[in-house]
């Protein structure tokens, strides 16, 4: 789960971030990023290009809940302006972070309800 939302979320190109992720997350988390990230972004006129990786290291599961850890590395993405295919002035890169991702189970299936990350010099 956390790694299919994380390729739909840095994946989307120069989409709209809501119909890329709004099947990975809990109404909770949606309504808080939705906005910020298309104020950030999307209405910037910017966009993701490269590969963030997700590395698992453990999940721990208790009943409808469970809890990820991991790190994201961002270090061969960047966040550019739409329509560029390689960072250039103005870029930023995405950067790493470690990761404690809550999770809920929602209708079946799970859901992202708590994400939270740390900035890490590497995976």
């Amino acid at each position: 789960m956390v790694t299919a939302y994380n390729e739909a979320f840095f994946g989307r190109g120069a989409s709209p971030v809501k119909p890329a992720v709004e099947d990975f997350l809990t109404t909770k988390v949606l309504k808080g990023l939705v906005p910020a990230e298309t104020k950030a972004v999307d209405d910037a006129g910017l966009q993701y290009i490269g590969t963030v990786t997700i590395q698992p290291e453990r999940v721990t599961i208790d009943g409808n809940t469970a809890t990820f850890l991991g790190c994201r590395d961002g270090s061969k993405a960047f966040l550019v302006k739409k329509g560029q295919s390689s960072p250039g002035v103005g870029s930023s890169p995405v950067g790493t972070l470690d990761l404690t991702v809550g999770l809920v189970r929602q209708d079946g299936r799970w859901l992202i309800d708590d994400p939270r990350g740390e900035d890490a010099p590497s995976c």
